[in-house]
């Protein structure tokens, strides 16, 4: 309660109640109080430096209705004309321009084609054409760093149709809030749930700052010393589309992100999920969590695993025989049914539920990876045994030193060793052979299959990481940090697509990607006082090159 000192009397505070207007750009919260709507609208605090929050009042609420004002008026002209601007059409003007259109309009059409312009338009709204022309600048001009933009943004046509300097970049990745873009991944990751597998892997990224709480040191996937951060990906197997991520902090393995990964995709609703793991997210602990929501998973199985080799132990005498020889994949195979031994708590009673579960093991031999093996494991005893006769074993190699030589030392004959020759054989035994494990995939040609095009993104992943510069980050907050990487990610997934259609269409035997935009960067986009826009030549070989990435030629 307050009191109005003027009239003497006590006036009641209404508490700030939220209400839902179906308006696109309005991407935060909107409350009302009192009879009157506001947007509860972040910005960047140049002061402060952080991102901080102002009330925008937009109208009146009685309950019932809504009576919009001025400024929701002029906010929601601007929307509507950035989406124009980000999908220009022959609309006269007053003004001279001549500006690079091909490479923008391609990615402008993969936009639409993938669902990228219109879920960032509803997510983020008045933000989402800047969030692109920054993503594309990214893959266009690669390399390069974010102050050169204002040149390209001159001479190019993009969604935001202006520039963006370096401190306004800054402030953007700071806008770009937790909220927005949850629903822009949830978005994203709806269109491809049910239609394939995702892959889901984690991959490291460096930084160089030291304000980003989640960089620790830990096992770096590139072989830095910097401290870095993990970050978890899911990717369709057949559209070979990164539609979600998540950042984890550095320290943290493989085997422990599963248990989240079920909690996201939870918030994600997604229904009928189909994941392709690596071995090393392999647990009892993850099995029985994927199994208990009723997801279907193929994933790599390790050699060591008690039960894995005791059903190889069953069948290696009968197995590399000319009956389980497969001519298309040029391998050994045979599928065996096991029972797993499903358990489950229960949250509230904590009681314990067993159950027995139908999976698939999938066995598969290879006599060029048995050679391979050979050669691998050979090399590793030699590595070993010369850092040992040279007093400079390594930390990291301890275990295997356990595991594969018998040390003693005395004080006359100093340190010897000998080889434990049971675990080499036991290793030998295993040359060649590898296991998939799945509770869907009954058939052990359409596993590896979709296991191998896994292999094939991750590699593709690192390339389009290098090209990114997501290797190394450096960025002034935590803030810039999680926006930058948004960012990067729209971008990734664009630069996912243009592989996609280059691989499948044998395209780098003739292009870089790099060349290719750079083929299609030449035609012009004119616009001249009072009359339409119009382009420049197209060469039939950049009619074909759209043709081949699947889009339209301009008109």
């Amino acid at each position: 309660m307050i009191s109005n000192s003027i009239l003497g009397i006590i006036i009641p505070r209404r508490e700030p109640m939220e209400i839902k207007l179906n308006e696109p750009w309005i991407t935060s919260k909107v409350r009302c109080q009192n009879g009157y709507a506001y947007i509860d609208k972040p910005f960047w605090n140049a002061e402060k430096q952080q991102a901080d929050h102002k009330r925008e009042y937009i109208g009146k609420y009685d309950g019932k209705s809504f009576a919009p004002n001025k400024t929701f008026l002029r906010l929601k002209a601007e929307y509507e004309e950035s989406i124009r601007r980000s999908k220009p059409g022959p609309v006269p003007t007053d003004t001279c321009l001549r500006q690079f259109f091909g490479a923008t309009y391609l990615l402008d059409q993969i936009c639409d084609k993938t669902g990228i312009a219109a879920d960032l338009g509803k997510c983020f709204g008045s933000l989402a054409p800047q969030i692109l022309s920054i993503a594309y600048y990214l893959i266009i001009e690669e390399g390069l760093p974010l102050y050169r933009f204002r040149r390209w943004a001159n001479t190019h046509r993009h969604p935001y149709g202006k520039d963006i300097p370096s401190q306004r970049s800054s402030e953007l990745f700071g806008l770009i809030l937790e909220d927005p873009k949850m629903k822009y991944l949830k978005y994203q990751a709806k269109r491809h749930s049910g239609k394939e597998y995702l892959a889901f892997d984690t991959t490291s990224i460096s930084s160089y700052s030291t304000l980003i709480k989640q960089a620790k040191y830990g096992k770096n996937k590139e072989g830095d010393s910097l401290p870095q951060i993990n970050l978890a990906l899911l990717y369709g197997e057949e559209s070979m589309l990164p539609v979600y991520y998540r950042k984890l902090a550095g320290n943290i393995t493989d085997v422990k992100t599963i248990e989240n990964l079920v909690k996201d995709v939870d918030f994600l609703n997604l229904e009928k999920l189909k994941l392709v793991l690596d071995r090393g997210f392999y647990s009892e602990k993850n099995i029985n969590d994927l199994m208990k929501h009723h997801h279907k998973f193929l994933i790599g199985m390790k050699l060591s695993l008690k039960f894995v080799n005791k059903r190889l132990d069953d069948i290696r005498d009968n197995f590399v025989t000319r009956f389980n020889y497969n001519s298309e994949l040029k391998l050994y195979i045979m599928t065996l049914t096991e029972v797993w031994d499903y358990s489950e708590e229960r949250t509230r009673s904590g009681e314990i539920i067993h159950d027995k579960r139908r999976v698939y093991l999938h066995f598969y031999y290879n006599d060029q990876k048995a050679t391979d093996d050979k050669i691998r494991f050979n090399a590793m005893l030699d590595r070993l045994e010369n850092n040992l006769i040279n007093g400079s074993p390594l930390p990291e190699d301890e275990h295997l030193y356990q595991k594969y030589f018998s040390i003693h030392e005395t004080p006359v004959r100093g340190k010897t060793y000998s080889f434990k020759e049971d675990a080499i054989r036991k290793a030998e035994r295993n040359y060649g052979y590898f296991i998939l494990m799945s509770n869907g995939i009954k058939d052990p040609v359409e596993a590896l299959k979709i296991y191998r095009l896994k292999d094939l993104i991750e590699k593709s992943f690192g390339n389009l990481k290098e090209r990114l510069s997501m290797r190394r980050m450096s960025v002034a907050s935590e803030e810039n940090f999680e926006g930058k990487l948004f960012v990067q990610f729209i971008s990734l997934q664009l630069m996912s697509y243009i592989k996609k259609q280059m691989d499948e269409n044998g395209l780098f035997k003739d292009y870089t990607m790099q060349s290719l935009l750079d083929e299609l960067d030449t035609i012009e986009y004119y616009q001249q006082p009072g009359k339409a826009h119009h382009l420049s030549e197209i060469t039939e070989k950049q009619r074909k090159l759209y043709e081949l990435m699947q889009v339209p030629a301009p008109s």
